[in-house]
């Protein structure tokens, strides 16, 4: 089986060699057939059901909102470790589970990886997307404007890079399931 990952380049270099107990020049090819049992039906359901590991839970609330209007239902959510890794294993293997899973930027990569990890040997065959949070693609103007709103338009600005990654990776509702590329995403 081989998986494509693609992801910023920290993520490339680091996260996913040491997940997989790979050499950092390995060559991640995404060549895996499509086993959700959810979305067996060859058109993903609408809205998208995802899951979200967020520490704060202002945040979450907030960015579950901003979620529902870009087509996505935040249908669990997470906001330690330990709950990450008791119930997502069977949330992303269930018939009604989410197809991705957003980690927010108060865990720590270590625990991201730890929460990839464990759900990918748990869970083993599910085709889930991970976004993982990806600060290039965070700009200045982006940094501008949360400050400038007081961090009131944080939530939204994360919800919409989450969603345009979504949709880059295939997970739109009412959309195919052969365009869905799981694996490890920067957002």
């Amino acid at each position: 089986m081989s998986l494509v990952f693609t992801s910023h380049k920290s993520i490339a270099r680091t996260t996913l060699p040491r997940l997989l107990n790979l050499s950092a020049s390995t060559t991640f090819r995404f060549a895996r057939s499509f086993s959700h049992p959810q979305i067996s039906t060859m058109s993903l359901p609408s809205p998208v059901p995802i899951a979200l590991c967020g520490k704060s839970q202002t945040m979450a609330t907030n960015f579950s909102d901003s979620m529902s209007k870009e087509g996505y239902e935040v249908v669990h959510t997470c906001h330690d470790l330990d709950s990450a890794k008791s119930t997502l294993p069977s949330l992303l293997t269930s018939s009604t589970g989410p197809l991705a899973v957003v980690i927010g930027k108060g865990f720590y990569e270590s625990e991201m990886q730890d929460i990839i990890k464990h759900c990918q040997s748990e869970a083993g065959s599910a085709k889930t997307v991970w976004l993982l949070p990806d600060d290039d693609k965070f700009t200045a103007y982006m940094k501008v404007k949360a400050v400038a709103s007081a961090g009131t338009m944080l939530p939204g600005m994360i919800a919409e890079r989450a969603a345009a990654a979504l949709k880059e990776n295939g997970v739109v509702g009412g959309g195919s399931t052969e365009g869905v590329k799981s694996g490890v995403h920067g957002f």
